[in-house]
């Protein structure tokens, strides 16, 4: 008997302390965030890094040559030969005897190289007197040549200087009777050194030459 309640007495109190210790510990209470409808719950994942996109290169054909670069070197054109004397227009006896004086008025320095061609019965172009001058400056020489009577003779000056007829470093003049052409060659401001006149009749073979040497200083 005194076993009975004994036991009885050990569960109601192994109950009273149970109803004791629920009524210490405090509730737990967990609260959530409320959630928009139709929004996914946010997810806990870590966000991973995007790599930055890549250059896309063209696949390479197989086979295919690589380009090459070739550098071109630019053309060297010869440039032509500039004739200092330009050629003169082809002569024509049956107008010059008709107006020599108009033929000779004009200045055509390339009639020096117009001349006959040689023939046996063509005559060479002759010097006439001496065919080297010593000139001063301001001095003045006479060049003449030997050619048909009455047809020209151009004397042509390489060198600067001016014949008195013309002003200028050429001239034609037309041969007297005897055959004989003469001008008369200046040494101008300027002129220094050696002088070659050529002279050319179209009517004779060939050429001849002068050479007016300047002495003194005429700078």
């Amino acid at each position: 008997m005194r076993r009975t309640l004994f036991m009885v007495a050990m569960v109601a109190l192994a109950v009273s302390v149970a109803v004791w210790a629920s009524q210490r510990e405090a509730p737990v209470v967990t609260r959530t965030a409320p959630q928009a409808a139709g929004v996914p719950a946010p997810s806990l994942v870590a966000a991973v890094p995007v790599a930055a996109p890549r250059a896309k290169v063209a696949p390479k054909v197989a086979n295919a040559p690589s380009p090459q670069v070739t550098a071109t070197a630019p053309a060297m054109v010869a440039a032509a030969p500039v004739d200092p004397v330009p050629p003169a227009a082809p002569f024509d006896r049956a107008t010059y005897t008709t107006d020599p004086a108009a033929h000779c008025a004009v200045v055509a320095p390339g009639r020096c190289f117009q001349v006959a061609a040689p023939a046996a019965t063509v005559a060479a172009l002759a010097r006439v007197g001496a065919g080297g001058f010593a000139l001063a400056p301001g001095g003045e020489a006479d060049l003449a040549a030997l050619t048909e009577p009455g047809l020209p003779v151009t004397f042509t000056s390489f060198g600067l200087g001016a014949f008195t007829g013309s002003g200028l470093a050429s001239i034609t003049v037309a041969a007297d009777a005897d055959g004989v052409a003469t001008a008369r060659f200046r040494i101008t401001p300027g002129t220094v050194g050696k002088c070659l006149i050529i002279a050319g009749s179209p009517v004779r073979a060939g050429t001849i030459s002068f050479l007016v040497t300047v002495v003194g200083d005429n700078s």
